[in-house]
């Protein structure tokens, strides 16, 4: 589709206009020029200033050519202002949505209405309570609801944490579980967070300072065969193997061999010691001899004696070395004493999802030997969350638990993500998962389980600088194509026209993902148009200043300093 337009045309018209404008302004200022330098001129009498003119009467007031000049400057900067404020801030139209587009979906009301008319609400829930205020777009705030749980893929720097993680864990209205490779997030909300409920820290390397710490027994609740080997599958599974041979393989079966002795451990009122003990030496019957007298069923506990017994004795030792490495941080006495709590001391769940409490789980960098023991405190904590979720009005908690999974694919690698995501929003539980690119996430859960993830979080953030470009092709693609006019000029001896034609092309490309500014992400929510969103950082929302004293607080706490 395309249309011609003559350029001459074009330039007559503009001529026109011009001296149109001029015209006018040279009679205002004549007019009050008048006023000032009288001529006795009739200004207000058109045939007779044109006879005047045609006799050489004609008399132009003094004052007026100063009038007329200041009136063009101030038309002049009031047509460049003009410009400035409806032409330049007026969004830019790149064929991707604006916030008049997302809004019937995302805008305040449209979030409410659907809250209330999806949920069993309680009568004094407020709206902080049902929607969550999550990004803005043209200035103005999009909203999303509590059950939509979210994936963040954001290298290092991309500002995750100040951009995202501490408004999300600020404004929660319920408990809030946050892992964390850093103490930054502690730092800047803990003291915040301690207002509303008890903020502590599961902290067996103890690099946060904080005093309240709690203490979890891995074999607590193990009575249960199934929980035994739900623990031994996530502690193990969310051991980092590298580039080593089979390494899923061994870690299969070293989790295995875990949930067994986990199950024998607490059948027989034992603790995570007799755990480490029976993993340096397969060869002491005292396990299996729990299992049979505890009434076992056989294939429990013959799977075990088969595990630990193989005639392939290179395989037993690879199994064994497994463990080892996930047993290693047991050796620190530190470690040992938040996993050997006294009787009845432990973490409780269920009083933790009572209230706005805060639980921060942190590790010593991502490559941390304590991550794999915080993966099952973790995942423990969820699979909790789900069965209390089931006893509650409308089989959901409320307010909502929030689980903020920064570094996911090492700290908080559930063995089955993206299922986790799918079924916690209907439950009351909102999972935040981060990971620093796609390709950690295929390294923690496979090419398919990586695909589940972005496919069935209801909400996809991708940050500035993702280096796989074939990756956000695909994310690209998802926005869909635009239209755009094209205009070309050509000169022949009648002159010069202009042809505008419409072309498609996408509506974003993948390097522009890459490019964003930072403080903005590529968004994709659900069955609504993606759209390059703004984030809002701590230093912009209005209690900014309340959270710089709490940091304060916090470091003076800990004695610790954060940037």
């Amino acid at each position: 589709m395309s249309k011609q337009t003559s350029t001459d045309t074009l330039m007559k018209m503009g001529l026109a206009g011009f001296v149109v404008v001029l015209t006018g302004l040279a009679w205002v200022s004549a007019f009050l020029g008048e006023l000032l330098t009288p001529t006795g001129m009739p200004w207000t009498n058109f045939t007779e200033l044109v006879a005047r003119f045609k006799h050489g009467t004609f008399a132009w007031p003094q004052a007026a050519t100063y009038i007329l000049i200041v009136l063009a400057l101030v038309a002049f900067l009031g047509i460049a202002f003009l410009t400035v404020v409806l032409g330049g801030n007026k969004p830019k139209d790149d064929g991707l949505p604006r916030y008049k587009d997302l809004e019937p979906r995302m805008g305040k009301k449209a979030a409410l209405a659907k809250a209330r008319q999806s949920l069993h609400l309680p009568e004094d829930a407020t709206e902080a309570d049902i929607i969550v205020p999550a990004f803005k777009l043209d200035g103005k705030v999009l909203y999303v609801q509590h059950e939509d749980s979210m994936w963040v893929y954001a290298p290092q720097r991309s500002g995750k944490t100040l951009y995202i993680a501490v408004g999300i864990v600020l404004d929660a209205p319920g408990p809030v579980l946050a892992t964390s490779t850093k103490n930054d997030l502690l730092m800047y909300t803990a003291v915040t967070r301690k207002r509303h409920g008890r903020a502590r820290v599961f902290d067996l390397q103890d690099i946060s300072g904080w005093p309240d710490t709690i203490s979890w027994s891995p074999v607590a609740g193990c009575e249960d065969p199934d929980e035994a080997l739900a623990r031994g599958k996530a502690w193990a599974g969310a051991q980092p193997m590298g580039n080593v041979k089979n390494g899923d393989w061994f870690n299969s079966k070293a989790a295995a061999i875990l949930g067994r002795f986990l199950h024998a451990a607490a059948l027989d009122g034992g603790t995570i010691e007799d755990v480490v003990r029976w993993s340096n030496n397969f060869a002491d019957p005292e396990p299996l001899e729990i299992l049979r007298e505890h009434g076992a069923p056989a294939a429990f506990a013959e799977r075990l004696q088969a595990l630990t017994s193989s005639r392939a004795g290179e395989t037993v030792d690879s199994i064994q070395e497994t463990l080892a490495g996930l047993l290693e941080p047991l050796s620190s006495p530190k470690a040992l004493k938040f996993l050997t709590p006294a009787e009845d001391q432990g973490f409780n769940v269920d009083d933790f999802l009572t209230g706005a409490n805060t639980l921060y789980l942190l590790t010593d960098g991502e490559d941390s030997p304590v991550a794999p023991l915080v993966t099952m405190f973790a995942d423990h904590v969820f699979r909790k969350a789900q069965k209390i979720s089931q006893t509650r009005a409308g089989g959901r908690l409320w307010p909502v638990f929030t689980m903020v999974l920064d570094e996911a694919p090492n700290v908080a690698a559930f063995p089955k993500m993206a299922g986790a995501l799918s079924d916690s929003g209907g439950r009351g539980i909102r999972i935040i998962g981060f990971s620093q690119s796609f390709a950690q996430n295929r390294a923690r859960w496979g090419d398919d389980g990586a695909k589940a993830i972005r496919g069935t979080s209801s909400l996809r953030l991708f940050l500035p600088g993702l280096e796989e470009m074939a990756e956000l092709e695909t994310i690209a693609k998802a926005a869909g194509p635009t239209t755009h006019q094209r205009v070309s000029t050509s000169r022949g001896k009648g002159g010069s026209s202009k042809t505008t034609s419409e072309e498609e092309r996408p509506a974003i490309r993948a390097h522009k993902i890459q490019q964003l500014e930072q403080g903005k992400a590529f968004m994709h929510y659900t069955n609504v148009r993606p759209a390059v969103v703004e984030l809002t950082p701590y230093w912009e929302r209005d209690d900014v200043e309340q959270i710089k004293k709490d940091k304060h607080a916090a470091e003076a706490l800990t004695r610790r300093i954060t940037a």
